[in-house]
């Protein structure tokens, strides 16, 4: 698990020694992808957001399934635009 992003954030005084603690002891796996996906794009201007390998999974599989969910969910939780996914489906044998 990368743990890159909460360590900075304590390094910036963005976020407690006990929150840090919380969050890498009670989140792993997808969800602590999306937690961490959240902090770095947080300051960013939407074209310039990037996604790990894990988050694009994700936001794929939710669209595939349900772009209506997707559509609710993608502002909230900081994923990509339904054109990146398009464009990263269209690439995929």
């Amino acid at each position: 698990m990368n743990y890159g992003t909460i360590t900075d954030l304590k390094e910036k005084n963005l976020l407690t020694n006990d929150a840090a603690t919380v969050l890498n002891e009670n989140f792993s796996g997808l969800t602590h992808e999306i937690i961490q996906n959240q902090f770095k794009n947080q300051n960013i201007k939407p074209k310039g957001h990037r996604y790990n390998d894990e988050i694009k999974k994700f936001a794929l599989t939710l669209n595939f399934y349900s772009p209506k969910a997707y559509q609710f969910v993608q502002p909230l939780l900081c994923l990509p635009a339904a054109s990146s996914l398009s464009h990263w489906s269209s690439s995929v044998n």
